[in-house]
């Protein structure tokens, strides 16, 4: 617990020096039992908001592209997922779920970016099914979050177009209700999501 809070300390630090950032609803993150946390994907920096105002550890699932890098001996620290399509490499896919499953069987609470990657073009992607796979397994049931799109534009993000580096733009983490495992679908999570209002 005590090397979870010096990173979720370092991520709050990083979060306001960063950005203008503010957030809504953490409180409706459970502060114990297995759960899914399930967030639009923005930017390559948004583990570390999400982080930052969680009131637990959080294990993230991550592409294998990144995973296996420089950094995997943090990421193995922090017990991230690292995850690819079937078609990519079916080992890691089928080896992904289990851990997946592993961590909610351990009542820790998992994110994921169902999309599948980061936005390409400041929009939300239509999600992939992965998160039926896990909540049919598990009967974990899913937070809903939305990241602002004003970070849209940011060096952190895909855009082709980025604003000035030194910039601290607006941004919102805005955290739902919690939604019962039964009731997820791809499609109802995607459009959950989409209609979060800051």
């Amino acid at each position: 617990m005590l090397f979870f809070f010096f990173i979720r300390q370092l991520c709050r630090a990083a979060a306001y020096i960063l950005f203008s950032f503010k957030s809504i609803g953490e409180d409706k993150i459970p502060i114990d039992g297995a759960c899914v946390l399930a967030s639009n994907h923005v930017s390559f920096v948004d583990w570390l908001l999400i982080s930052s105002v969680s009131p637990r550890p959080i294990r993230f699932v991550l592409y294998a592209k990144y995973y296996f890098g420089p950094l995997k001996w943090f990421f193995d620290m922090v017990q991230v997922v690292p995850i690819c399509s079937k078609e990519e490499n079916e080992t890691i896919y089928r080896e992904a779920f289990d851990k997946i499953s592993e961590h909610l069987e351990k009542n820790r609470l998992v994110c994921i970016f169902p999309e599948g990657k980061i936005t390409t073009n400041g929009q939300m992607h239509t999600f992939k099914r992965g998160i039926e796979k896990i909540t049919r397994r598990n009967k974990a049931p899913v937070i809903p979050a939305r990241l602002s799109y004003s970070l849209w534009g940011h060096w952190s993000t895909r855009s082709l177009n980025k604003f000035s580096f030194w910039l601290r733009p607006n941004v919102t983490l805005v955290v739902s209700d919690v939604i019962d495992s039964d009731k997820i679908t791809a499609s109802s999570l995607e459009e959950a999501i989409r209609n979060i209002k800051e």
